[in-house]
């Protein structure tokens, strides 16, 4: 039985792996119509010049255009520099110019409508959790006979596919406690949540205010935010801004900031010092008059 398994497990793989091809190539919107049966894979590269997996197929058809395909493999993380897979693409078509080069986004994790609809307005190629579920689960009786993939479905599976249906099932209401949300562990799910709380929250200043989300920059930052300002507030002659902030922490734990920086904003070690005198200033005023009206208790 077990040498059974062991012969088998390369042909399943070969057959889910074609299975994810052939769906790459139903959303490839290009100019070419492609079929897996005129392909031939020829190369598979991993972290070739910083790409997670590159893939290049040659056309047996005469005159058709050979395929590269570039994959980046996402899980809770994004993009390492602002658009990455068109970098990856720009650079690969330097030297391949007669090549259709296709970018994937695969995404193991959860992924917000908002950004799905970005990436596929931006014509990438996007494999997200449905995708790797419905493309898994037509072979999920014989991957119980590969150890390899198994192990790799059963982890996808507990870890990431259940994780996007209960970000995506979740609720909240006006009634709604933190007490409820800070017991739950949803992983990538922080974004989603913090979308609702803050509509809910900050409805009723829509007309009144300047609102604007912060999201995270890069790995340091753990929690997001939304800058309340107003016109007033902010004094390009002066070069000084106020805002409050409203921050959401990972632990589903909540402040308001008073946040005084320069305008534009520029990192306090790229001031001047006649700058950082002026916004200390101006950030001086600020508390004294917290202070007269009691504000800072």
């Amino acid at each position: 039985m077990e040498e059974h398994r062991n012969n088998n497990a390369p042909e399943l793989g070969k057959t889910i792996a074609k299975d994810f091809l052939e769906l790459i190539f139903q959303k490839y919107d290009g100019n070419y119509s492609f079929s897996i049966k005129d392909l031939r894979l020829e190369k598979v590269q991993q972290q070739q010049s910083n790409i997670d997996v590159l893939l290049y197929l040659r056309n047996t058809l005469y005159k058709g255009p050979n395929v590269y395909i570039i994959i980046e493999d996402k899980t809770s993380s994004g993009e390492s520099r602002k658009n990455q897979l068109e970098y990856y693409v720009n650079r690969l078509q330097k030297k391949n110019h007669d090549n259709v080069i296709i970018p994937v986004y695969f995404k193991t994790g959860y992924l917000s409508p908002i950004k799905k609809e970005e990436l596929e307005h931006r014509e990438l190629i996007v494999i997200d959790t449905y995708d790797i579920y419905s493309i898994m689960v037509k072979h999920s009786s014989n991957i119980q006979q590969d150890v390899i993939l198994c192990s790799w479905w059963e982890h996808f599976y507990e870890k990431y596919y259940k994780n996007v249906l209960a970000i995506e099932n979740l609720t909240i209401t006006e009634h709604s406690t933190l007490k409820k949300f800070q017991a739950v562990e949803l992983k990538g799910g922080l974004e989603p949540l913090f979308d609702e709380v803050s509509n809910i929250l900050m409805k009723q200043f829509e007309d009144t205010w300047i609102m604007k989300k912060i999201k995270p920059q890069g790995k340091g930052q753990t929690s997001l935010q939304i800058m309340l300002t107003k016109d007033h507030w902010i004094n390009v002659d002066k070069g000084v801004s106020a805002s409050i902030n409203f921050i959401m922490k990972r632990n589903f734990t909540f402040t308001l900031v008073l946040q005084i920086k320069t305008e534009p904003h520029y990192p306090q070690n790229n001031l001047t010092s006649y700058e950082i005198a002026r916004l200390k200033n101006v950030q001086k005023m600020f508390k004294n008059y917290m202070n007269q009206a009691g504000l800072r208790n």
